[in-house]
């Protein structure tokens, strides 16, 4: 017994075998009161290092290192530790969701936030490897508002966690949507459905909310181009940005730092509910099928275009929207006609809902436009919807919302990227959609693609499984050369500080308005 705990002490990393865990204040209602309305929560600095904090333990061949972190008001709470090493075998679990390589991006690990003041860390690894085990948390994300479902509830958490079992977040919405506002009750109509299948949201630096949409490029290629608004991506002291502008080299270096660190949720539905239920196929988004991680593209006045670091599962039936680029947009026609305009958005980071214009006017020299909703539909768009779509029956976007409320809507136009025809590609989303005709010369207009079509309709009797369209082949291109952005310091803290708030104090002044996310 002696010889055994020699050795495990040998290959344990050096450290004291228990340590206090540590509690820290917040103040919800100061967060609450500086944050722009798309943020859920506040970033705090920490130092939680494995090879110095925690507890070890050692049964038989397994080492298991514990922590716990409580944050005082906490409405939730989530972490990032730029440092982040899990050997071969090596099961983590925070409030025992398991979490992996799919949760490490360029600049280290982005925790799944979950509800509540109390972190619970498990690593339970073989004793062999335990050396090589590191987690070095630079900054918890402290929650100061509810953002379902980009938070895990408490009831889906398991404080203890058995070592080597999955427990996967799923969410229970008790608040249904009206059904005329529900995406998933219009599938009748088939650019709803298409568009429903394009829309994600985002999750940016564990602290705000957006919504994207999945765009299409000239080859077909499936590449995973979303697109959203600048603010969703900008920090404190990393590059303000307002409307009508150039992004600075600053703002560009935050975009990179803020894409690295952003998870993107998908939509998996396929029937109506009067209570949206949390199941796939129910009523809600699919938390378990997400991405971590992509690179900064293109960025100009509030629209910014990013491509994720890996593709988009063919499960998740994933539409690739067109896009449509006048200068001028005007609606004045009923929202169910051929020409009607619409966007679908995760407002409150939670279910997608429908929202249709009754009409939209130029606003700002044609820099955006300014749609109104009809009175059934005043609360459609709300925190969370920021980066939406303009959509029209084509599911061809022409604009991202930049901002709104009381009914109306603000929608940054695409065509800013043609008539201000900017040189550099991280500039020019046309650089990227059209990767084959020069910047300045690209097309003004692009068909959606849907290589999967729509979600397979559920039936009380087994059916045979349809025969899946073959896709085509990718002409392989070669990819535009953005400007130079400095690489992301891995290591340090990324983008720590509250985020937006000289963007909200910009958006403000220029549209003397409340911004919407």
């Amino acid at each position: 017994m002696r010889t055994t705990l020699i050795a495990a002490a040998l290959l344990l990393p050096s450290l004291a075998m228990a340590a206090p865990d540590k509690t820290v204040t917040f103040a919800p209602a100061k967060a609450l009161t500086r944050a722009p309305a798309h943020h859920y929560a506040s970033p705090l600095a920490i130092n939680i290092d494995s090879r110095t904090d925690g507890a070890w333990s050692v049964a038989g061949d397994q080492a298991q290192w514990t922590y716990s972190l409580k944050v005082n008001n906490a409405l939730s709470l989530g972490f990032h530790a730029p440092q982040a090493m899990l050997p071969e075998g090596t099961v983590l679990t925070v409030n025992g969701i398991q979490h992996g390589e799919n949760d490490i991006s360029r600049t280290g690990m982005w925790s799944l936030p979950v509800e509540g003041d109390v972190l619970e860390l498990v690593a339970v690894m073989p004793l062999n490897v335990s050396k090589q085990f590191l987690l070095n948390i630079k900054q918890v994300q402290a929650g100061f508002r509810s953002m379902q479902p980009l938070v895990v509830p408490k009831a889906q958490q398991v404080l203890k966690a058995v070592p080597g079992k999955a427990v996967l977040p799923q969410h229970d919405f008790s608040k249904p949507i009206p059904k005329h506002q529900n995406p998933d009750c219009l599938k009748n109509q088939p650019f709803i459905e298409r568009q429903s299948r394009a829309v994600a949201v985002l999750n940016v630096m564990n602290v705000g909310g957006c919504s994207a949409t999945i765009m299409n490029n000239s080859n077909q290629d499936e590449t995973p181009y979303l697109l959203t608004a600048t603010h969703c991506g900008i920090s404190e002291g990393r590059g303000d940005i307002s409307i009508g502008e150039y992004p600075s080299e600053a703002a560009h270096q935050g975009l990179a730092d803020s894409a690295a660190s952003t998870r993107a949720h998908f939509y998996d539905v396929q029937k109506c509910n009067a209570t949206t239920g949390s199941v796939v196929g129910s009523g809600a988004m699919d938390t378990n099928t997400y991405i971590l991680g992509a690179q900064h593209r293109a960025a100009l006045s509030d629209t910014w275009l990013i491509e994720l670091d890996r593709h988009i599962s063919a499960k998740m039936h994933p539409y690739f929207s067109g896009l449509d680029a006048p200068v001028v947009v005007v609606n004045e026609t009923h929202p169910e006609s051929d020409n009607g305009l619409f966007s679908i958005g995760h407002s409150y980071g939670g279910q997608q809902r429908y929202a249709p214009y009754l009409s939209c006017r130029s606003e700002f020299d044609s820099i955006s436009v300014r749609c109104f909703l009809g009175e059934d539909f005043l609360d459609a768009v709300a925190a969370g919807a920021s980066g939406s779509g303009l959509f029209d029956h084509s599911n061809r976007v022409s604009g991202t919302i930049n901002g709104g409320g009381d009914g109306k809507e603000d929608f940054i136009l695409l065509s800013n990227f043609w008539t201000w025809n900017r040189g550099n590609a991280n500039e020019n989303i046309s650089a990227w959609l059209f990767p084959d005709s020069p910047i300045g010369q690209a097309p003004k207009r692009l068909d959606g693609y849907d290589p999967y079509g729509a979600f397979a309709v559920a039936t009380p009797k087994p059916t045979a499984a349809p025969t899946a369209t073959p896709k085509p082949t990718a002409v392989p291109t070669a990819r535009p050369t953005a400007t130079p952005v400095p690489a992301p310091q891995n290591g340090g803290d990324s983008g720590g500080g509250s985020m937006g708030l000289g963007l909200l104090a910009l958006g403000l002044l220029a549209l003397r308005r409340k911004a919407l996310n």
